[in-house]
């Protein structure tokens, strides 16, 4: 059956708004490990959606572990506590949850997590889970005595929505499981699945779509609002680059221990919109984010002289199709721009430094959202890809002009620059890890 149009919408959570099965995979195989047992996808699948009495019974039975479901949790609670903060949201989730947000669909949450569980999960990633409209917590619902596949969960989640929808299929669940999936169906509910790369054919088929990745969702496709950040009928968004507008250094002469490093935080940030929106922006950024917002600890500097350790001069400029091209002040969304960051210093102390560009994000006066993480790891890999470098003083970023469905599209791009004194010559920068990788 064709997607029909919906006025409502139920997330799930691990798996689909956030990459806790990585999490999960670790923590069973720490507990397997002992028994020279792995943890495989055809009992992961199994467990998927369960609650977790039923997915930790489901284990102990398909891998014969001679431990009760008590034992089991004891374990793994002390394993994913440890783990669950490390969370990262699934490429595409932020976008879809603003875009519902500020098109005022309502949204929900139903999960086979706790409530513990989730705030851990979800500690890093509050501003965009306190968009949701309320969560329906198996384990600990009084309403909810089963998990999934049984629909009870859905049913009770798409009751307390107020105003509450017509009928069930005005509901739109987005899942990754095949159990959840089936408990969405017998809900009465369309299914939007995002499955794992192993789900058969068979079962991907059950639901009303299916796709790759959030980021191919389509709203119009179940009636409801478009995403503006892309320009899929052709007409032309200009959005405007104000470089350099807002550029802050934190410089005192003083330097962190080594370990850390970091002598200075310069950034910048520039600003997509139009006319009189995006210099309102542009002004409430200028006002609130003071040079202190970005200073290094008083505990953690000590003092270094200015003849040794000279000031370095930074730049930022876009330009158009790659680091040759030339510099842009306008562009149109889906544009590939190419940012360029580049630091000198004195010929003498040249060889002293690298740079490495962090803390990017994409926000309005409401909204903010982290891009580029603190080890200067993209977050949407999808979108953004890593920060190249062409050299210690020199960094690059290769993306095409987006929103990420902040309405208006209206909004700051902002990263931040790290000066480090390199250590044995080696510039001390974070490792990405390979996001090519599959994980169970």
């Amino acid at each position: 059956m064709p997607p029909q149009p919906v006025t409502h919408v139920i997330f799930d959570l691990d798996g689909l708004l956030l990459d806790t099965e990585v999490q999960y995979t670790e923590a069973h195989n720490r507990l397997l490990k002992k028994y020279g047992k792995q943890l495989s996808w055809d009992v992961k699948s199994k467990m998927m959606g369960r609650t977790q009495n039923e997915a930790y019974q489901i284990l102990i039975n398909e891998m014969e572990l001679p431990m009760t479901v008590e034992q089991v949790k004891t374990e793994m609670d002390g394993y994913l506590e440890e783990l669950f903060p490390r969370s990262s949201l699934m490429p595409g989730a932020h976008r879809l949850i603003t875009h519902f947000y500020n098109t005022s669909v309502p949204m929900a949450l139903c999960s086979g997590s706790n409530k513990r569980f989730y705030e851990l999960k979800t500690k890093r990633h509050k501003r965009t889970f306190d968009l949701l409209q309320h969560c329906v917590f198996v384990p600990s619902d009084p309403d909810v005595t089963r998990g999934k596949p049984d629909p009870q969960c859905f049913q009770v989640c798409s009751q307390r929505f107020s105003p509450s929808p017509k009928c069930p299929s005005a509901v739109l669940v987005f899942e990754d499981s095949p159990n959840g999936v089936e408990a969405a169906l017998r809900a009465g509910m369309q299914v939007a699945m995002v499955p794992d790369c192993r789900v058969s054919m068979e079962e991907r088929n059950k639901a009303t779509l299916c796709l790759d990745s959030l980021l191919y969702f389509k709203p119009e496709l179940f009636g409801l609002p478009p995403f503006m950040d892309y320009a899929n009928d052709h007409k032309e968004k200009q959005v405007a680059l104000m470089k350099n507008l807002f550029a802050m250094l934190t410089w005192h002469q003083r330097l962190v221990p080594l370990g850390s490093a970091v002598i200075a935080v310069l950034s910048f940030a520039f600003f997509i919109g139009a006319g009189a929106a995006r210099q309102e922006i542009a002004d409430q950024h200028l006002q609130r984010h003071k040079i202190e917002d970005f200073e290094i600890p008083e505990s953690a500097i000590i003092q270094l002289p200015y003849a040794v350790f000279p000031e370095p001069n930074c730049e930022y400029s876009v330009h158009a199709g790659g680091p040759s091209g030339p510099e842009v002040s306008v562009a149109s969304i889906g544009d590939l721009l190419y940012h360029k960051w580049k630091c000198h210093t004195a010929t003498k102390s040249q060889k002293l430094y690298c740079i490495a560009v962090h803390n990017c994000s994409v926000g309005n006066d409401r909204l903010t959202y982290t891009i580029i993480d603190s080890n200067g790891c993209t977050t949407e890999p999808s979108i953004v890809p890593e920060i190249t470098y062409t050299g210690d003083l020199e960094a690059g970023l290769l993306s095409h002009a987006f929103s990420l469905g902040f309405q208006p599209p209206t909004l700051a791009f902002k990263c931040k620059i790290k000066l480090l004194i390199k250590e044995n010559g080696v510039c001390s920068r974070t490792t990405c890890p390979d996001r090519s990788k599959s994980w169970f």
